[in-house]
């Protein structure tokens, strides 16, 4: 088994983030605006008891460059999108509890069609001065970790293209959680209009034809990829130690001109911290004696998926929608984590602690079936080499229909031929 502490896989998303958003920028002839932007909108809060909040307010710096002089073909067949680099600073309306965060994110902005607007995906790391504290913080349940991750959508429309400034509003959504590390962890999910200036804005070389006049042959290439990774994940609010999640995949499919690459793909993945929960026989194991039989089975989860990136030379932004077809064990942790704790106070006693266990409803069958995964790769060789043989290494955080699972790190393989 492989066994990797938790400060070590901080670092090692911390350190492939930075290499991503270096390498993001290097790969790229020419970095040529700036974008100064400022958002505010609303954070939503859950849990109870939690004060009032003010506005989301957060301040974007986008390092970025045009790609309509890239001789890459992914950026012809992307119609020469932007891609850079974002740092930002965001308050989320309650500094003594929530705090604030300073977040680093890859990103590629999309033109959609001929129109003005234009689609902005970014997934990076954030940094976070306040977390969750049982004596300190007891309020903040969104936040249970220092360093997150952080995922940002955009829509932009330019309003005023002038010579030396690109003026826009937009609309969005900017997402921060641990990836299921440590509890509490309902994650941050805030909503908000901007106004941003592509400061350096030239728009002559937007209009350069230069990409127009090259000739790029149409090609499918079909791959065979195999990965193996390890997460790691908390299980519980009272078993709140993290625990690793070893995965193995195996994908075919197809890579078209270089740049979109569609597949499928079976995946396992066996959970620690419900196979120790099985051998040790603990609380709800009396309830559901069939998971004993085969612990090993039983703490896994077996399905396949639909595979989806974008190759950007060096970078892959990767998405994937899985469905289970084997997670015995997820019943009991549907039913513990859906349920809520509550304390009652006696006299002469003092405070109980009561835990009110969850139900199997509709929603469980839903959530026991859908598996979702997103992140960025690093490929060793440049995907525009249409190499035979390549290798990557990718941070990925996993969910079940939308909800945090565990975050990971993985090491994979893709042999890839020409398709006639």
């Amino acid at each position: 088994m492989i066994n990797i502490s938790e400060k070590r896989k901080n670092s090692l998303l911390s350190l492939l983030f930075t290499c991503s958003s270096i390498l993001m920028i290097a790969q790229e002839k020419y970095s040529n605006f700036i974008t100064a932007e400022y958002t505010i909108g609303k954070t939503s809060i859950t849990n109870t008891g939690f004060p009032d909040v003010g506005l989301h307010q957060a301040w974007f710096f986008n390092f970025g460059s045009y790609q309509n002089t890239n001789t890459n073909e992914w950026a012809y067949r992307l119609k020469q999108p932007k891609t850079g680099v974002s740092v930002a600073f965001a308050r989320y309306g309650h500094d003594d509890i929530l705090g604030y965060s300073v977040s680093v994110m890859p990103n590629i902005e999309l033109q959609l069609g001929s129109s003005n607007f234009g689609m902005h995906l970014a997934f990076g790391a954030a940094y976070f001065n306040k977390k969750f504290d049982l004596d300190e913080n007891l309020f903040n349940e969104k936040i249970a970790t220092q360093l997150n991750y952080s995922y940002r959508t955009m829509l932009f429309y330019n309003m005023s293209k002038k010579q030396k400034a690109n003026w826009r509003i937009g609309i969005g959504y900017y997402h921060q959680s641990n990836g299921h590390t440590r509890f509490p962890n309902q994650g941050l999910n805030s909503f908000s209009a901007s106004i941003s200036s592509e400061l350096a804005y030239t728009p002559d070389r937007i209009k350069d034809p230069f990409l127009e006049n090259q000739s790029f042959t149409d090609s499918k290439n079909f791959y065979i990829s195999a990965r193996r990774g390890i997460g790691m994940n908390a299980f519980t609010e009272v078993q709140n130690d993290r625990r690793p999640v070893h995965i193995t995949s195996v994908s075919a499919g197809f890579i078209v001109n270089k740049t979109y690459k569609f597949g499928i793909g079976v995946f396992h993945k066996f959970y620690r911290h419900y196979y120790d929960y099985i051998n040790l026989g603990e609380d709800l194991i009396p309830d559901y004696p069939e998971l004993t039989d085969h612990p090993y089975i039983n703490a896994s989860a077996i399905g396949v998926s639909a595979i989806g990136e974008f190759q950007l030379n060096h970078i892959g932004m990767e998405v994937e929608l899985g469905f289970n077809i084997s997670k015995p064990f997820f019943k009991i942790d549907y039913i513990i984590n859906s349920g809520y704790s509550y304390t009652e106070s006696y006299p002469g006693v003092g405070s109980v602690d009561f835990r009110v266990l969850g139900e199997l409803d509709g929603f469980y069958k839903f959530k026991r079936l859908v598996s979702t995964r997103m992140g960025l790769k690093y490929y060793v060789i440049g995907t525009e080499k249409d190499p035979t043989h390549n290798i990557y290494i990718g941070a990925h955080i996993n969910a079940n229909l939308g909800q945090a699972d565990f975050s990971e790190v993985s090491l994979g393989y893709v042999y890839s031929v020409p398709f006639n």
